[in-house]
């Protein structure tokens, strides 16, 4: 009943839906603390599905920033593991199987994480003010997680970093509109210099509020790069447990009360509400759009992508490269240079 005000009024009165869009994400993310989550997850697919390719700036910015707000919920890396099937038991790490592609199964079972990246890979194929929103989301969340105490050890970080192990193929997808040598760190020419900027998010980004000759703002873009490069590290000597929590209200987001017969009919709710938005997404990616991405895009993306790639096991990589194509790998190295 809420959405017509949000997609349909946003000219006549946009203000109204934009605070009307931002208390219904807050609202969402709230009902995980109180309600099971694949209830929750999906009134998230209702909401993305009134949502469609080509929409308004304006609706692309209310889609984000419900985006944005829900993935800031303090649980949302346990929100985006599969729960465990059978009492008593755990799905350890070893037993998932690594998905390097956007499938169904790898959205039904890391749901947020999947529904960003395939919003992320369908505003890359908008106008320029939708990719700046899109890709300003993906990077903060990525920054947040960096500098999350919780999950400082290597095992934590390298968990994390296999949720986004899709973005590795939307990349390569785009990797003819990404100009790397444009955006290079070194100089071309080795008997000039290039000056030395911190990499900032464009001051049009409405998500976002820039921070303009802000010493705090330079300094996290250092501590974050010098974090990627392995010279410097944010976290702590003192690695808490992952499970851990910091409010004891929040508990409740991490429980789902589906029972064991339960679980095929959420499956198969979750499976349709996901095969319409997949439907909505080829069709906004039908006509792949072939000019470059700007200095300011390709400087988030290649964060992103040294992130990961950063924080991966060994054996995550290996077996990326094993499946990958002979092509895939040449695009793959050709971003890495």
């Amino acid at each position: 009943m809420l959405m017509p005000h949000i997609t349909q009024k946003f000219r006549d009165n946009p203000e109204a839906s934009k605070n009307a869009n931002h208390s219904l994400a807050v609202f969402i993310k709230r009902c995980f603390t109180f309600m099971d989550r694949g209830f929750v997850f999906k009134q998230i697919n209702n909401y993305i599905s009134c949502f469609a390719p080509g929409d308004p700036k304006t609706l692309f910015e209310y889609k984000f920033e419900f985006l944005r707000v829900v993935c800031s919920h303090e649980h949302y890396i346990p929100l985006n593991l599969p729960m465990p099937f059978g009492k008593g038991r755990i799905q350890r790490y070893q037993d998932l199987q690594l998905d390097y592609s956007l499938t169904d199964e790898f959205c039904r079972n890391h749901f947020l994480v999947g529904l960003l990246l395939r919003e992320v890979g369908t505003a890359l194929q908008e106008f320029r003010e939708v990719r700046v929103i899109a890709i300003s989301v993906l990077k903060n969340l990525l920054i947040k997680h960096s500098f999350d105490d919780r999950y400082a050890s290597r095992s934590h970080q390298a968990r994390i970093a296999t949720l986004y192990l899709p973005l590795f193929g939307l990349l390569i997808e785009n990797v003819q509109r990404i100009n790397v040598r444009d955006v290079s760190p070194f100089p071309v020419n080795p008997g000039s210099t290039v000056k030395d900027e911190p990499l900032a998010l464009p001051a049009g980004n409405a998500l976002v509020t820039p921070q303009k000759g802000s010493t705090l703002d330079h300094s996290l873009h250092k501590d974050l790069l010098g974090a990627i490069s392995g010279i410097a590290s944010p976290y702590t000597t003192s690695t808490p447990n992952i499970n851990s929590v910091r409010s004891a209200d929040s508990r409740g987001s991490l429980i789902s009360t589906d029972s064991g017969n339960g679980l095929p009919e959420r499956n198969s709710e979750k499976s349709n509400s996901l095969d319409k938005h997949q439907q909505s997404s080829t069709l906004g990616n039908s006509v792949v759009r072939c000019d470059k991405l700007d200095q300011s895009e390709i400087k988030s993306l290649l964060m992103c992508f040294l992130y990961i790639l950063k924080s991966m096991s060994d054996d995550a990589l290996f077996t990326y490269w094993n499946k990958a194509s002979t092509s895939e790998l040449m695009d793959f190295f050709t971003i890495s240079e």
